[in-house]
Formats: structure tokens, C-alpha cells, sequence
């Protein structure tokens, strides 16, 4: 469906869905392009790595012959995980225990965060830089009304990046993600190298095969909050984020959420590992097992 589809163009700078394949094909016994070439009955369980009605998840749900599970579409304000039951899911997998207010709602962690264990004492190499929706884009609607904070100029005078790299003395890393909206990678790679300092020592990256590994080798992160910023806070790793330049969501209640200036950047910066946070907002992200989580609650759903 939708980006996965092999019809659907990338817009990055590395199709990442050729490295699926390559490492998790063997896992799969068929492969479907078309929801209407699908023997709904031969299946048990349906699980969805999305919660909201389109890309063909609401004409699913009205085909299927068996439970039909969502799961978290990132961090989102918009409420999917529960607006959408009985539309595209049956039940739902959130993050965690902060988030399961109803029994449609199972607390699964997020699984592939569990492989940053890998990478608890690696060595760290840059002040990784998460960006939303870049200054170019014009105006980034939320969903809610009003509109996205943008990563530009501006923003890193008041954050003064070049005292930051100062402080932390490694190079900058910014992530920039693959859009399908907005202007081309290559037209919003120019318009960052144009607005940065002069002095400045970074590169930009956009998709990466290991981004767990990208993460764990920041000494700091700083950004906009994404499902990605959980990583660093479950590493420990020091993380700042900009209010306004990504959707709230889960981290409504994390004290690093900060406006844009340095100085609050910096006190963030200096917070110790947030495990109260993590405890209530990740199931399993503590211990590094929310795969198991994940896999014992589908076991249970496969036997109702």
C-alpha cells in the first residue's frame, strides 16, 4: 500500500523498500499489490502498520473475514488510534501503557526500537539535527487547524547552532526525511546549505538503511518530535524538542519539549535519561523488549 506500493515513486535519495526486501522477503510467504486480489478468508488476523482510513485500510477492513488490527501511525495529535475502531481496525496497537484507555487499545512498544540495545557503548560522532518541514515548504498544516513551526534561517540563529557545535565540538548531522509533499530532496537539500551559518561543520543526510546506529552515535539530538525522537530518549542519549515544528502527541508530558531559544535548548540538553517517561510511554522500552510484547498480545488475538 501507498509507499510500499512498487508503483509509487520514491522520493528520496535511497529506496529503502530494496533493502526491505532484501532482509525481510524471506519472511513472507506472498506478496500482494492489489487489495482486491486478496483471499480475505484464508487469513486469521489482519494487522495493519497504520491506523487512519486511507490508503486502502478502510476498504480492507469492510473485506475481511477475521480481526483486523491497527498499528500507531507515529505520534500523531489526531486521536487515530481511537476515532478509527469499528472504521479500519478492530483493535489498535499503541505505544504504551499512557496511552491504553480502552480495551481496543494494546500497548505493544515499539519493536524495532529494540535493536538500539545493540549500540548501548558505541562511540558517539555528531549532534544529530531531526527536521520536519523546511522553511521552502510555505505553509505545513498540522491537521488541527493551524499551521507547523519551519526549520529555517531564523530558527537556527535562535538556537545558535554554531555555539551548540562549540559546546559539543563534533560535526552536525541533519536528517532530512522522505516527502512526498512539498518541494523536490534536491531543491530542500540547496535551501538548507543556504541558510545555515557560515562555520558550520555538517552534512545532510536523508534515508539511511540503520537509522538506530544513526541515532546511537549522536551525543545529543535536537528536533522536531517525531516517532523517531523516542530513540534517543531511550538510549539516554540528552534530547531537545522544538514545540511547534512537529505534532505533540506522546510527548505532551516530556520535560525536553522546549521552546525555540538556546537557552532552553541547552537546559533539555542537560536533563538526565527520562525512565519515568519512558516506563509509561513505551511498553517493553526500558527493558528492550517490545517485541515480545508485540508478539505475545497477537498470540492472544489469534486465539479469541
Amino acid at each position: 500500500l501507498y509507499q510500499m506500493h512498487p508503483n509509487h515513486v520514491w522520493k528520496g535519495n535511497k529506496d529503502m523498500r530494496l533493502y526491505f526486501d532484501q532482509v525481510y522477503s524471506k519472511y513472507f510467504s506472498k506478496v500482494y499489490t492489489d487489495i482486491n486480489s486478496i483471499p480475505y478468508s484464508e487469513y486469521n488476523l489482519i494487522i495493519a502498520d497504520d491506523n487512519r482510513t486511507h490508503n486502502g485500510l478502510r476498504e480492507i477492513y469492510t473485506k475481511r473475514h477475521s480481526l483486523m488490527v491497527g498499528c500507531n501511525h507515529g505520534n500523531s495529535d489526531h486521536g487515530y488510534s481511537t476515532k478509527n475502531v469499528g472504521i479500519c481496525y478492530d483493535a489498535c496497537f499503541v505505544f504504551g501503557q499512557k496511552e491504553s484507555k480502552h480495551n481496543f487499545q494494546i500497548p505493544g512498544g515499539i519493536p524495532c526500537n529494540d535493536a538500539l540495545s545493540k549500540y548501548l557503548d558505541i562511540s558517539k560522532e555528531h549532534v544529530l539535527v531531526i527536521i520536519n518541514q523546511l522553511g521552502n515548504y510555505g505553509q505545513a498544516p498540522t491537521g488541527n487547524g493551524d499551521y507547523f513551526k519551519l526549520f529555517d534561517e531564523e530558527l537556527f540563529k535562535k538556537i545558535n547552532l554554531l555555539k551548540i557545535q562549540q559546546y559539543y565540538n563534533k560535526p552536525i548531522v541533519f536528517k532530512l526525511k522522505s516527502r512526498d509533499d512539498g518541494p523536490p530532496l534536491q531543491k530542500n537539500i540547496e535551501y538548507l546549505h543556504n541558510i545555515l551559518p557560515q562555520g558550520l561543520d555538517y552534512k545532510i543526510i536523508v534515508d539511511v538503511e540503520d537509522d538506530n546506529l544513526l541515532v546511537a552515535q549522536s551525543i545529543v539530538v535536537i528536533g522536531a518530535a517525531s516517532a523517531m525522537m523516542f530513540k534517543p530518549i531511550q538510549l539516554g542519549i540528552p534530547t531537545a524538542m522544538l514545540k511547534g515544528y512537529g505534532q505533540t502527541g506522546k510527548f505532551i508530558d516530556y520535560p525536553g519539549l522546549v521552546e525555540d531559544n538556546y537557552d532552553e535548548v541547552m537546559q533539555a540538553l542537560s536533563l538526565p535519561k527520562q525512565s519515568n517517561f519512558i516506563q509509561e510511554t513505551i511498553q517493553g522500552g526500558l527493558t528492550w523488549n517490545s517485541t515480545k510484547y508485540f508478539l505475545d498480545y497477537t498470540k492472544q488475538l489469534l486465539n479469541r
